[in-house]
């Protein structure tokens, strides 16, 4: 048997609430311009969020890592669910990795709060753009 790994639990969480709005196209009528409607099936459309970066660090680990397979890679935590649910996903991670945003700073936090004050043990690592250049009083 290997050598004990690492498992890894990456979190990138997408903004609240992502709607895609349809394009809205005129057409004259009377000599004015008048809003063509738009069809039905384009006014409820969502995009779809991808984690973009988590999955970035886990490719590039798996590639560049000298045993793969040392590496166990959780599903990464890319929404907004109830902070216990989030936490629990997280809880079998030795690293848990977090890509920090405006729009994600006090939610991821929160997780890695709970999750520390749960495992003191995992190492909680944070960044982003949202992480300052000087972070040890930002992160305590």
């Amino acid at each position: 048997m290997g050598s004990p790994g690492a498992t890894i639990g990456l979190a990138q969480i997408g903004e609240i609430l992502w709607e895609r709005r349809p394009p809205r196209h005129f057409h004259l009528v009377d000599g004015g311009l008048r809003p063509k409607p738009a069809p039905a099936n384009t006014r409820a459309a969502s995009l779809a969020y991808l984690p973009h970066s988590a999955g970035l660090l886990q490719a590039y680990a798996q590639a560049h890592v000298t045993d793969p397979s040392a590496l166990e890679f959780l599903v990464p935590l890319y929404r907004r669910i109830e902070l216990e649910r989030a936490v629990t996903q997280l809880l079998r991670a030795d690293v848990a990795a977090f890509s920090v945003y405006v729009w994600n700073i006090r939610y991821s936090l929160a997780v890695a709060r709970e999750l520390k004050r749960r495992r003191p043990e995992v190492l909680v690592v944070l960044g982003g753009p949202h992480v300052p250049d000087r972070a040890e009083g930002f992160l305590r």
